[in-house]
């Protein structure tokens, strides 16, 4: 085997090996991937848990300070829904829908925040993957370069020289 034959050899070798770990690099980075959509799935589960969980609490102490003020207004012969026992109570229904609809507000920042985060993903994979294809080109054309095929059958790389050399037929 000629030199430039086992050059030739040894640089589709190095190919290959390159080829093989970088597709063994896209399988890790799926993972990866797969991992980070999980896990901001999990982000935006906890996040919609912790909204529930505000609002229950937000109900439950309304309820808590409507009774107090039924009581209360009860105790003075007032009824709750008539009057200043009316006003006080429609404020308290007031801050309550303020802060729900604040709670709202922030748990669709958080969402679109984490979908923004998932969308972010998945632009850094394409890229990834277009840098990997990018690669792949360059490794393969810098195989197949000109020099690479002219030294190998026979010629000059310097494309200024012309080949000189007397080619015979076989007959």
């Amino acid at each position: 085997m000629s030199l430039p034959m086992m050059l030739l050899a040894a640089q589709a070798a190095g190919y290959a090996t390159s080829l093989y770990a970088r597709k063994q690099q896209e399988k890790i980075a799926r993972r990866g991937d797969e991992i980070d959509r999980q896990q901001l799935q999990l982000q935006m589960q906890q996040e919609q848990l912790a909204g529930t969980e505000q609002a229950y609490y937000s109900t439950e102490k309304l309820r808590d300070v409507m009774a107090t003020q039924r009581a209360l207004y009860a105790s003075r012969g007032q009824q709750s829904g008539q009057g200043s026992a009316f006003m006080v109570g429609q404020a308290s229904q007031r801050a309550y829908n303020a802060e729900e609809s604040a709670r709202q507000i922030s748990m669709s920042f958080r969402k679109h925040q984490i979908e923004s985060m998932q969308r972010l993903v998945g632009l850094n994979k394409t890229a990834r993957n277009s840098e990997r294809r990018a690669k792949n080109i360059g490794q393969a054309w810098d195989m197949l370069s000109y020099g690479a095929l002219e030294q190998f059958l026979g010629g000059s790389s310097d494309p200024t020289k012309v080949n000189t050399k007397k080619t015979t037929k076989f007959s």
